[in-house]
C-alpha cells in the first residue's frame, strides 16, 4: 500500500515493559485496557499502511528532566523495586504499585521538601493522583520510551522533515512537573515542545485532540508564553 504521505513514524519496543495487570476505578479492581498489544497493533498498521517505523535511540533521562522534577522522577525509577522489597506486592491486590495515602495538604502542609517519605508507600502518594495509574516492574523504562519516541520525532523534524509521528505508549498529557496520573507518567508531548524550543523554534504550539483536557501539559506550559496549549 502506497501510503498518502512519506512520513517517518518513531516508536519503541521498550513500551512492552509496562503491563499494569488492572487498576482500581472508583473502589473497584477493574481489568486494564492500556496493554501492551495496543502499542503492537498501532506499529502493524502503521507498517501494513506503507510508512517507515524507527525504533528510538535510548536518550536517557536528560529529555525526560528537561520537563519534570528529579524527585519525582527518581521515585518512579525506584518505585516498583522498592515495593517488592518492602513485600507488598503479597498483600491482596497490591501486585503492582498503587498509591496507600495522597498528599492532601492537610497531610502535606508539614512536610519537607529536602525529606522524602520513609517507605515508597507514603512517598508516591506525593506524585500520584490517582490509583488506575498503577507502576509495573518494565513502566519506568517504558515511559522514558515514550519520551524518547517523541523527542526523537521533534529532533527529525529539526533535521528537515516537515512532519513526523511518535507512536508512543504509555501516553502522557495528564503528567505534570511533578506528578502522574490518568494512564500517564511523563509528558511526551512537553518534552518534545521543550525540543523544539531548545532546537530554535521560537514558539511551538501543542494542539491536544483527546476527549480529557491535559492537565498535566497545561501546568508545564503555565507560566510559558513561547509553548502554546
Amino acid at each position: 500500500m502506497q501510503p498518502p504521505v512519506d512520513m517517518p513514524v518513531v516508536w519503541s519496543a521498550r513500551h512492552r515493559g509496562h503491563a499494569p495487570d488492572g487498576g482500581y476505578w472508583l473502589g473497584v479492581r477493574i481489568a486494564g485496557d492500556e496493554e501492551p498489544e495496543r502499542g503492537d497493533l498501532l506499529r502493524d498498521r502503521l507498517v501494513e499502511a506503507g510508512l517507515r517505523v524507527i525504533e528510538a535511540p535510548d536518550l536517557g533521562l536528560e529529555p525526560v528532566l528537561s520537563v519534570h522534577d528529579a524527585a519525582f522522577v527518581d521515585c518512579l525509577r525506584r518505585a516498583h523495586a522498592e515495593w517488592r522489597a518492602a513485600g507488598h506486592d503479597v498483600d491482596p491486590g497490591q501486585t503492582q504499585v498503587v498509591p496507600y495515602v495522597f498528599a492532601h495538604p492537610g497531610f502535606a502542609a508539614r512536610h519537607r521538601a529536602d525529606r522524602r517519605p520513609a517507605t515508597i508507600r507514603a512517598e508516591i502518594g506525593l506524585y500520584a493522583t490517582d490509583t488506575m495509574t498503577l507502576i509495573s516492574e518494565g513502566t519506568f523504562e517504558a515511559a522514558c520510551s515514550a519520551v524518547h519516541c517523541a523527542v526523537a520525532a521533534a529532533d527529525l523534524v529539526l533535521a528537515g522533515e516537515p512532519a513526523a509521528y511518535a507512536a508512543v505508549r504509555p501516553p502522557g498529557h495528564h503528567a505534570g512537573p511533578a506528578y502522574f496520573g490518568g494512564s500517564c507518567y511523563f509528558n511526551n508531548a512537553a518534552a518534545a515542545a521543550q525540543r523544539l524550543r531548545d532546537g530554535g523554534h521560537e514558539r511551538v504550539a501543542i494542539v491536544d485532540i483527546d476527549a480529557h483536557q491535559g492537565n498535566g501539559t497545561q501546568e508545564i506550559f503555565w507560566d510559558r508564553a513561547d509553548v502554546l496549549y
